[in-house]
């Protein structure tokens, strides 16, 4: 299959599996989950992403989505709008932030 955003290889199979997972088990994945949310400030990725999981059986819609912090910049994020509603992705990119803040400290 082709890709406009990401190379097919292992490990992108294996990222995606695991991408699928966290989206099946929660309803959206952010940066701590995995480094394949940094990739949603691309549009090209999300189709790919979108493109994959469809081909392996989820069914959902996934939206991507950013936000940002003075002090760690940009950060994004991908969900599934049937699962959680874009109020709700919001406060988790707040979480992920404080998080990241955290991390760097």
């Amino acid at each position: 299959m082709e890709y406009e955003h990401f190379i097919e290889n292992s490990d992108f199979e294996e990222r995606m599996k695991e991408v699928k997972k966290i989206l099946e088990d929660k309803g959206f994945i952010v940066e701590s989950d995995t480094y394949i949310a940094y990739s949603a400030q691309y549009d090209s990725a999300k189709r790919d992403i979108q493109k994959w999981l469809s081909n392996n059986g989820y069914e959902g819609e996934i939206k991507n989505i950013g936000s940002y912090d003075d002090e760690v910049g940009a950060v994004y994020g991908y969900y599934d709008d049937l699962v959680i509603t874009v109020e709700e992705m919001k406060k988790e990119l707040k979480k992920e932030i404080e998080r990241q803040k955290k991390d760097a400290k």
